[in-house]
């Protein structure tokens, strides 16, 4: 290394303590590449903290120097923080320290240092890289900091000027770097000619090697100059440098250009634009080949996939070569900033534009510009949503939405700061929800009975609790803070709670409920079953109580448990009890209880067709060996099975389950039977093992069942089903999953599932369906073919409405259907709209709606025969050819035409009788029966 470099730069060891720990970067703490023409460094920001660093570089005589803004910018030192603000370091190969062989293979090594409370520590950095990309007769890199030309050393040899151009390399000694001279032209025409050393102490970086010669400047020097090209400003250094022998004079032409025009930012894009052609350094204008731009992002060249796939703009004309870029595109980051405690966002991107040309003959340039860009601030309004319920006892609030980079750092509630970890040692819940488009909403619960909520004694046995807050959020890369004030209040009758406890037996769940001031209001729920005496009578409860004590035992197995888990080994199963108002069957209060049991000889009947049952060795006589067992179906073997036990699962469509109805039930039937073992086994006549076989059934009230199952097969997906008809159709190579759903709203972003029809609310006027194709290959385009309504799940019923018809929307008198845009082919969408009519046959609920889709391959039937039209004179025989049919449904809703609002419900019947066993007075019976509507909650919606 050129020891003239080290010119007015302090030595390390005058402001570090002489004892420097040495270690190496643990897992994660740093990353290192080796790039076309530069080593790359990033050091985590987790691992730096808030600790001082500084990088050190050994020179040929071991003299540690650290390396400064000032010897960064000289020697080709990039040191700044990339987009996630982790340390980036970017190190030409043609920096002072880097050792090179053959302008090929390049090595470096220096020390990071870090101060921690502890003590210094080094840790080393090694790198050796090879040449990735061949280098061309000149280039010139536009750092952030600095200017680098490197020229090929082209000396003349004996055949004259044909071998300089050819590229002929000679074998001249390698010159010293401080035998060159600079000239530096001026705009006036005086010329400043100085040797290398002295540019060395003006700030620039010579170097010469085997192959090439390379200038590197600062930013800003005396001897630069901004030109105006087409009206756009570039920083110009004008200069050769020559070497002298006696017999030949050696001179490169080493000008430098750099854009420096800010970029053109708007309240949507940012712009970087420079001039077509970097006039001062292309050397002849009229063999000028331009081989035209290329854009990247974070140093990284990318294709032309990638810049339209990722929105970026990048564009050649006449006068200009640029690139523009959408706020929010990939590739750049969305930060956070604060303005006169007005919250808002920057969005940042690292540009890479790279040119290449040709002029005469060798006159081959790459150009390289780096850019990094930060739009103008956009304040964005806070929102702060209060989702308490006073029936659950806490405040529950969020406040959104905020970058990644933003964090609570002081709740201040009633004038007490909290930090995040007090406010949880409270009780309290703070939360970081993501929302959409990368941004985060802040969700925190605070408990009504905290001391620092303030409360209110109203009338009717009312409190009122008041919530005062005042956030202090904190910008984690800058340490700027923004504050945010509120007040919350909600109203709650005052209440004493019950208290639970739970225990286990052998054979039982058992629950203790010490009674509240409430309960005789409220009704007791097992699951979502209402615990009446018919229940508790049928499923062999025990249930008892004082007065103050409610007690129940629920046996294993009964009907109203969940079962966490069933092996050979165990049961696990959990009791969920929970009390609900008797007027709006709001859950007011819940305890769920969990065991663990020995699983003996079981049956259990899943409100979902599922039946689990087992069979005992012991229970036959004589014994059989239960791993030989198997259901109706010989596929359908035990899911475990050992010598004395097996267990089964099977639905009700599965291994030869036989359904049928038995008056006001349906009941489910298979078998378990015993394999027998025949002698011998090619003509058996002989057996040592008798027959066996168990019958297991499971029986489901028909008011209670979900899913009736005739003689279609039925998929069950997210609250919707699928029916497939038996007439012989073309099949595709794999049967597509369908469903149909109900959006919430009309960015079709959230759907409602089967639970969500239990919540009581206003429904909109508009009903926005969805039909997805789950999975599809990548030529497979889903159709909307026909889509009507029927009152029953029977989709051939007489009374019928249609939405839909030969792709057409169909508009009647009571209602209006619209078709939306859907952004995949394996996704459709469309809107009904109920309306006011007179008509006596017009769409009323409860309604089952039903949908004929096609799913086209375009591999087999070709692109052009999957083409989506609404054609009602379309002939229907031969489209079975093209494409394979499927139904869908979904139900029952029911739709309320009203002159503003549609309501849409999930009918079901719900029977509750309240419990006589915790009035504590007079311990009197109270029957009811009732018939419950349940509200679907949708906000009013516009498909």
């Amino acid at each position: 290394m050129n020891p003239l470099l080290l010119t007015g730069v302090a030595l390390l060891w005058a402001v570090l303590p002489s004892a420097v720990m040495s270690a190496t970067f643990p897992a994660g703490a740093s990353r290192m590449e080796c790039r076309p023409r530069a080593f790359w460094v990033w050091i985590n920001k987790d691992f730096l903290g808030s600790n001082q660093w500084q990088i050190q570089v050994v020179d040929d005589s071991r003299r540690p120097y650290t390396v400064t803004s000032v010897i960064a910018s000289q020697c080709g030192f990039t040191i700044t923080r990339d987009l996630d603000d982790n340390v980036e370091i970017r190190i030409s190969y043609f920096a002072c320290p880097v050792k090179s062989s053959d302008d090929s293979k390049f090595n470096i090594s220096l020390q990071f240092l870090v101060s921690f409370p502890s003590g210094v520590v080094s840790y080393d950095i090694v790198m050796n890289c090879l040449l990735p990309v061949p280098w061309s007769p000149r280039e010139m890199i536009c750092e952030e900091n600095y200017v680098e030309v490197s020229v090929t050393r082209i000396v003349p040899n004996q055949f004259g000027l044909e071998g300089l151009l050819l590229g002929e390399q000679s074998s001249w000694p390698v010159v010293l770097t401080q035998d060159w001279y600079i000239d530096f032209q001026f705009r006036n025409g005086t010329v400043l000619t100085v040797s290398s050393s002295t540019a060395t102490r003006m700030g620039y970086g010579v170097r010469t090697t085997t192959t090439r010669v390379m200038l590197r400047s600062p930013y800003n020097t005396p001897q630069s100059q901004v030109m105006l090209v087409q009206n756009l400003p570039l920083e110009v250094t004008i200069s050769t440098m020559s070497y002298k022998q006696p017999w030949v004079i050696l001179i490169v032409e080493t000008t430098t250009a750099c854009p420096v025009g800010p970029p053109v930012l708007t309240p949507t894009s940012l712009t970087w634009v420079t001039p077509a052609i970097l006039q001062p350094i292309v050397l002849d204008l009229q063999n000028y080949n331009d081989e035209g731009p290329t854009m990247g992002i974070d140093g990284n060249l990318i294709t032309v996939e990638t810049v339209q796939q990722n929105g970026y703009k990048l564009f050649r004309n006449d006068t200009a070569v640029g690139i523009t870029v959408p706020i929010g595109a990939p590739g750049g980051k969305i930060k956070s900033d604060v303005q006169n405690n007005l919250y808002g966002t920057t969005y940042a991107i690292r540009l890479l534009l790279e040119r290449n040309w040709r002029g005469v003959r060798n006159d081959i340039t790459r150009h390289i510009a780096y850019k990094f860009i930060t739009s103008q601030f956009q304040p964005q309004p806070l929102i702060f949503i209060d989702y308490t319920v006073p029936e659950w006892q806490y405040f529950n609030i969020s406040l959104g939405n905020f970058a990644p980079d933003v964090a609570v750092s002081i709740l201040n509630i009633k004038n007490q700061p909290l930090t995040p970890g007090e406010a949880a040692g409270r009780g309290f819940r703070l939360t970081t929800v993501p929302i959409y488009n990368g941004t985060n909403s802040f969700f925190l619960q605070v408990p009504f009975l905290d001391p620092l909520v303030e409360q209110t004694v109203l009338p009717g046995y009312m409190r009122q609790y008041t919530l005062y807050i005042t956030y202090t959020l904190v910008l984690v890369s800058s340490g700027k803070t923004i504050t945010f004030t509120a007040v919350v209040r909600a109203k709650l009758q005052d209440i004493v709670p019950p208290s639970y406890k739970g225990s286990c037996s052998t054979k039982r769940l058992i629950m203790d409920l010490t009674h509240g001031s409430m309960d005789q209001y409220w009704v007791p729920y097992i699951g979502d079953l209402p615990l009446t005496e018919e229940l508790s009578r049928s499923q062999k409860y025990i249930v008892a109580g004082n007065g103050s004590v409610f007690h129940l035992e629920v046996p294993v197995p009964a009907v109203g448990l969940v079962y966490k888990e069933v092996t050979l080994e165990r049961t696990v199963a959990r009791l969920d009890f929970s009390l609900k108002d008797n007027q709006t069957l709001e859950t007011m209060s819940s305890f769920s209880v969990t065991c663990n049991f020995t699983t003996g000889r079981m049956l259990v009947c899943l409100p979902n067709g599922t039946m689990i049952a087992t069979i005992l060795s012991a229970d036959v006589l004589p014994e059989l060996d239960a791993r030989r067992t198997h259901l109706r179906d010989p596929k359908c073997l035990p899911v475990e099975a050992n010598s004395s036990m097996a267990l089964f699962y099977t639905s009700s469509s599965t291994c030869g389950t036989s359904r049928l109805f038995d008056g006001m039930y349906l009941v489910n039937e298979n078998s378990i039977v015993f394999n027998r073992e025949l002698i011998p086994v090619q003509k058996p006549v002989i057996s040592r093992d008798t027959e066996y076989k168990l019958t297991i059934r499971c029986r489901y009230p028909i008011s209670q069942t979900k899913r009736v199952y005739g003689k279609k097969r039925l998929i069950v997906q997210r609250g919707a089903k699928v029916e497939r008809k038996q007439t012989p159709r073309k099949v595709a190579r794999r049967a597509p999953n369908l469903q149909l759903m109900l959006a919430k709203d009309g960015s079709y972003d959230t759907f409602y599932s089967a639970e969500d029809f239990s919540q009581k609310n206003l429904a909109s006027a508009v009903l926005c369906l969805e039909v997805d194709l789950l999975q599809h290959g990548e030529q497979q385009t889903l159709g909307l073919e026909d889509c009507w309504a029927t009152q029953t799940a029977n989709s051939d019923d007489a009374m019928r409405w249609d939405f839909i018809s030969h792709r057409c929307a169909v508009a009647g008198a009571s209602h209006s259907t619209s078709l939306k845009d859907s952004p995949v082919e394996n996704v459709k969408r469309f809107a009904v709209k109920a309306v006011p009519s007179a008509d006596v046959n017009g769409l009323r609920g409860p309604v089952h709606i039903h949908c004929r889709v096609s799913v086209c391959d375009g591999s087999q039937a070709g692109q052009e025969a999957c083409v989506q039209s609404c054609d009602p004179r379309e002939e229907r025989t031969g489209f079975v050819s093209d494409r394979v049919t499927e139904f869908v449904s979904l139900g029952p809703v029911e739709i309320l035409a009203m002159e503003d609002v549609v309501s849409s419900k999930y009918s079901g019947e719900k029977q509750w009788m309240t419990w006589p066993w915790l009035l504590s007075v007079g311990l009197a019976v109270i029957g009811v029966l009732a018939v419950a509507s349940i509200f679907l909650g949708i906000r009013a919606v516009n498909c």
